[in-house]
């Protein structure tokens, strides 16, 4: 035992030595992130300061990537310099503005490891998905050992400071904080960069549980969702009808674990269902031109968002795939990700690109359309508020020039042209038509009754005999947590919890609304709501022998002359 763990330090050390020499810069970046993240908690850091310290880590990650370009040639110098971009990025005036933009968001979750995948610069699809593996394994690996060591650490130091009885004390809980900083942001990356040098060049082999995974699992499961795609196209063809648009995403996942299944085939002594991934690109055809069916579809009824702009993309990669599979020549892993990362890059950082972009002008045409055809449009090309009359037959065209509107307009610089405010476009709907055409709630065409009303007082209302209850409780939550008084109305029951200063208080909605209603006089078949509302300041009072609770609205619906509380929100508790 002794001698494996001298064995197992020797390795770290070795390879802690080996990481050092080639990667200086991403370690001294990971170690300074690390450490500037401890002293920011412990100095109080505001949080905009703490969020820019993220850009160590990410340009560590840069470093990598050009230190596995260069090499060990003359191009290495860029290297030890590759640093550099971050010092006037830092002092950068709209830097936060763009670490919270889509921008950051593609930069770090998509081009970064497109990049740490491109720069190993592996043509064969074989040494491509081994490289994939290796990076996928180590990372996986430095998360698992660095939680590990983490989570006994933090049991050593809660179980200590628990027998000994320090546990309260604040420097306790600031040392866990610290150190779990130190573990995610220092030991992570750094054992991630040690078995990738462990393992660089290796080539991967699928273990007796990959070959179980893939041929016995997945395999059969990507094949009977395949029937199922064929059979959905069957009917569709039968009955002459559009695909549902959600189709196309579960497409584009069909398609996605495929792929994934298919670079794991070249890794396989024992393949089940190798026809199914030589066959790849036809079986996929069809799926392809039911993806782009559902995807139109999708588009033309609801218009472009950020996410159908993001899903065309994919599902153009898709369809690329899909042609360069067809021969075995072109089909290369590594074209399909250069491929990727150009076109996501060109969406993130070519103006007019940007997916909201391309998504608020989409929908600043359509709300054009739309306005155009409801004869809302003057000679100008501006909404004419004084036109505005739904009925039941254009009641959905309202609507779908609302959503367009609503999402233009702080996405496109064209929406100014309409010479409208949304809130004055909202005035000027009929209140038959309002709920529908704002909020897409039933629509007013259908005359069944509503069940349900409530009363509230927002601005609070008077109470009498406070005198048997001491002490108040403002009650700052709407959800359980135990470190503030809060509440919850689940399961038509409410708990008020008191973060530990006393047992819970907890009465069934059906209890509480028995005796709100015995207190006001009012009766479950009483079809007056009015008096609900003239009864408001008792009903939203509730005492007993314990608590006092008041009530900011409470919530009811009513149906064959049953009343059932739906929902309360509570102000304030006052107990004894």
């Amino acid at each position: 035992m002794k001698e494996k763990l001298q064995r197992y330090f020797r390795l770290l050390s070795e390879g802690l030595k080996a990481s050092l020499r080639h990667h200086p810069v991403e370690l001294l970046l990971i170690a300074v992130s690390a450490v500037l993240m401890v002293v920011a908690e412990e100095a109080g850091w505001s949080h905009w300061s703490t969020i820019k310290l993220w850009l160590l880590p990410l340009f560590a990650l840069f470093a990598l990537i050009v230190g596995t370009l260069a090499g060990r040639t003359p191009w290495r110098k860029l290297y030890y310099v590759s640093w550099a971009p971050l010092v006037p990025l830092l002092f950068w005036p709209g830097l936060l503005e763009w670490m919270s933009s889509t921008q950051f968001a593609i930069t770090w979750l998509v081009l970064l490891p497109l990049a740490i995948l491109l720069c190993r610069c592996a043509a064969d699809n074989r040494r491509f998905t081994s490289d994939a593996l290796i990076y996928l394994r180590s990372a996986l690996l430095a998360l698992f050992f660095a939680n590990v060591a983490l989570g006994l650490f933090e049991a050593i130091l809660w179980s200590t400071a628990y027998i000994f009885g320090f546990a309260d004390a604040r420097w306790v809980e600031q040392v866990a904080t610290d150190v779990f900083i130190l573990a995610e942001m220092g030991a992570v990356p750094t054992l991630f960069l040690v078995m990738l040098d462990r393992w660089a060049g290796c080539e991967c082999r699928g273990s007796r549980v990959m070959e179980v995974l893939v041929n016995y699992i997945v395999t059969p499961a990507l094949m009977i969702y395949a029937a199922i795609l064929y059979l959905y196209m069957a009917k569709i063809v039968v009955l002459w009808e559009l695909p549902e648009g959600g189709v196309a995403y579960m497409v584009f996942a069909f398609a996605l674990f495929a792929l994934l299944m298919l670079a794991m085939q070249g890794l396989l002594d024992k393949r089940i269902g190798a026809w199914f991934y030589r066959a790849f690109s036809y079986v996929l055809l069809p799926a392809v031109v039911l993806f782009w069916a559902g995807a139109g579809r999708r588009i033309a009824e609801y218009g472009l968002t950020e996410a159908r702009v993001l899903l065309v993309v994919c599902g153009a990669l898709m369809t690329l795939a899909l042609l360069l599979f067809l021969a075995r020549r072109t089909g290369r892993y590594l074209y399909l990700c250069l491929v990727a990362f150009l076109l996501f890059g060109i969406m993130a950082y070519v103006p007019g690109m940007l997916p909201a972009e391309i998504a608020g002008r989409a929908q600043y045409k359509r709300a054009v359309k739309l306005a155009r055809g409801l004869d809302l449009l003057n000679e100008e090309g501006r909404l004419r508020l004084d036109r505005i009359a739904p009925d039941s037959l254009t009641q959905r065209d309202y609507r779908r020039l609302y959503e367009s509107l609503d999402y233009a307009r702080s996405r496109d610089d064209d929406f100014d042209r309409l010479g409208v405010d949304l809130a004055d476009f909202r005035e000027a709907l009929p209140a038959a038509y309002h709920d529908y055409v704002v909020n897409g709630w039933e629509s007013p065409a259908d005359e069944r009754k509503d069940d349900t009303f409530g009363v509230s007082d927002y601005e609070g209302h008077p109470v009498q005999d406070f005198g048997r209850y001491r002490v108040l409780y403002p009650v700052v939550r709407s959800w359980y947590d135990d470190e503030h008084v809060s509440y919850e109305f689940r399961s038509d029951t409410l708990r008020i919890h008191f973060a530990g200063a006393r047992p819970p208080f907890v009465i069934a909605a059906r209890d509480l609304l028995e005796k709100q209603m015995s207190e006001t006089g009012l009766r479950a078949s009483d079809s007056n709501r009015s008096a609900f509302e003239n009864a408001a300041d008792r009903l939203l009072t509730y005492r007993d022998d314990e608590v006092m609770i008041l009530f900011t609205d409470m919530r009811f619906e009513e149906r064959d002359s049953t009343l059932r509380l739906l929902d309360v929100t509570v102000r304030q508790v006052l107990t004894r």
